[in-house]
């Protein structure tokens, strides 16, 4: 009896184990700040492509392992991830899976649409390079498809695509531009040697010059041992370019430093350390408005008003934490916005009611993640 006893705790608690990371930590916890009453909202409404009330992985709905990317036209968004094409037209809540490129590598990394239907995707195998990454692009929603730059390729860390402006990110192997909706195409290198691009930011406005600004951020890394991340300018829609000093954080992962701006004077950085810089004068002075804790920051967004959102890495199975942060003032004040077993890779959006963000689940079977910023509360 004793060894019965014994064995049902034991299966109980393995049992409790296996499920821990799939239950309560899905829609996450409300963690407190200080005062132990200090309760902070979740403002994320969490769910997957499964659709709306699906929790975690449905039997028979095939399971999608994450998400890397999105980007969206009005209510309809686009996401791919590992193997994954997915397409929502109400906003993210119900999602279907589209055809990808036929004989394309098993992992797409990023996504831009320049109209509901018109589509450029980043497929990619790891270890990268020289023929192990691939740009194509479907004007008709995913139903046909043609590679771009064939046998070209050799990057795709940042991909941008709004009205005729087409980019193209490649970290050591420089940039592909195209302002002809993708029609011809040059190598660009910034003026810089050496320089590696990595993210890069249009913002809608037209700036002070007539033009409209470009922000391209980097590193340099004549020394390899100790590469300086960088940020580039144009004021003239990449007709020529300026370098703009940074201050250097603690931890440099240039593929991982987002980049975000509101207006054409008006940004920020994040990086690996927790660190957030803020700049209003288009580069020329900057501000700290670092996170409360030194997480190495995956994806920011910000609107006009300073509005923003920061998520960070939150792939630890066994010590989920905060997983996105939330500021109304520019970065000035922070809060946790949604915490557990969420990591979010990428955000998208036109307004804070008009905000997701894309990842996964961590876990022993992950699983895609899907946030939908909900409105604020009334209380």
């Amino acid at each position: 009896m004793k060894r019965l006893v014994l064995a049902v705790c034991a299966l109980t608690l393995a049992l409790r184990c296996s499920a821990a990371p799939l239950d309560g930590q899905w829609q996450g916890s409300l963690p407190t700040t200080g005062d132990i009453n200090a309760v902070v909202e979740d403002r994320f409404q969490a769910l997957d492509t499964g659709g709306v009330g699906t929790g975690f992985y449905e039997p028979g709905k095939g399971l999608h392992p994450y998400l890397s990317s999105v980007d969206r036209c009005g209510d309809t968004i686009w996401a791919c991830g590992r193997k994954l094409l997915m397409r929502s037209d109400d906003g993210g809540f119900t999602w279907a899976t589209k055809p990808v490129p036929e004989n394309a590598p098993g992992e797409f990394t990023r996504i831009a649409v320049t109209s509901v239907d018109d589509l450029w995707m980043v497929g990619h195998i790891h270890p990268g390079g020289p023929g192990k990454n691939w740009l194509y692009h479907s004007p008709d929603g995913g139903k046909t498809w043609t590679e771009v730059l064939k046998g070209k390729v050799e990057g795709g860390l940042g991909l941008y695509c709004r009205g005729r402006e087409r980019w193209l990110l490649q970290g050591q192997n420089g940039a592909w531009h195209s302002n002809d909706s993708g029609e011809t195409w040059r190598k660009e290198d910034f003026g810089v040697s050496g320089f590696q691009p990595s993210n890069i930011a249009i913002p809608a406005d037209t700036g002070t010059t007539g033009g409209f600004a470009i922000y391209v951020l980097g590193a340099v890394t004549s020394n390899p041992k100790s590469p300086a991340r960088l940020l580039v300018k144009s004021d003239n829609g990449g007709m020529t370019w300026r370098k703009i000093e940074l201050p250097q954080p603690d931890k440099l992962y240039f593929w991982r430093q987002p980049i975000s701006f509101a207006t054409s004077t008006h940004g920020w950085i994040g990086a690996a350390d927790g660190s957030i810089i803020e700049t209003r004068d288009g580069g020329a002075t900057w501000t700290n408005r670092n996170l409360p804790e030194p997480r190495s920051i995956v994806a920011l967004w910000f609107d006009t008003l300073g509005r923003g959102f920061a998520a960070v890495e939150n792939g630890d199975l066994i010590h989920p934490s905060a997983a996105v942060y939330a500021t109304p003032d520019c970065g000035e004040h922070w809060t946790v916005a949604a915490t557990g077993s969420k990591q979010i890779n990428a955000f998208a959006g036109t307004a804070p009611d008009r905000l997701i963000g894309v990842g996964t689940v961590p876990g022993y079977l992950p699983n895609d993640l899907v946030m939908i910023l909900k409105p604020p509360s009334r209380r």
